[in-house]
């Protein structure tokens, strides 16, 4: 491990990404329970996760602390934790399995090709306005289907649509950067 790394992985904003992927654990056990309040502590745990999420993009920018270290675990924390939450949700059918198809297929494409041009390109692309707002979309809508499965069937139909369009237009935006990345001469 180099020292610039080592220093790196202590930067406040990298911290917070490793916290939140920590958290994974908790939301998850606590997912598994049956009762009300299991599933309330979850989502309490969830909130923070998001809080996270947003604070860590915010540090590493005021700080000037955006790292490449920070590119990858950033997104990575947030797709193991939205992949951990979207499973148990299918399991305790929540959500339907082929929204969570959909997700974890998208998800592993963008890491294997974000990874492709880390190789290829020595390039770690960052996520896009469109797909922090789709991260934020699908975070909303698990939320809201673990705290109120069955109910308000109208507001989870409503985030499921939304969550799935947004899924599809950033993969496709995902994708143009990648190959424009890949084609280009730098």
């Amino acid at each position: 491990m180099s020292s610039q790394f080592k220093k790196e992985i202590f930067f406040i904003s990298n911290f917070l990404s490793l916290f939140r992927l920590a958290l994974v654990v908790p939301i998850s056990i606590l997912l598994m329970g049956s009762t009300n309040i299991e599933r309330l502590f979850a989502v309490l745990i969830g909130i923070v996760a998001i809080v996270s999420d947003g604070l860590d993009g915010y540090f590493a920018r005021r700080y000037n602390q955006v790292t490449d270290f920070g590119k990858i675990v950033d997104p990575l924390a947030d797709k193991i934790l939205i992949a951990s939450v979207g499973l148990i949700c299918v399991i305790k059918d929540f959500v339907p399995l082929w929204f969570f198809v959909v997700l974890i297929t998208r998800d592993l494409l963008i890491l294997m090709g974000g990874l492709y041009l880390k190789n290829k390109k020595r390039i770690v692309p960052q996520s896009n306005v469109l797909g922090k707002v789709t991260a934020a979309v699908i975070a909303f809508y698990l939320l809201i289907s673990i705290l109120f499965y069955p109910e308000m069937y109208v507001l989870r139909t409503v985030f499921l649509l939304i969550g799935s369009f947004l899924i599809i237009i950033s993969f496709v935006l995902y994708s143009i950067r990648f190959f424009r990345i890949l084609n280009s001469k730098a």
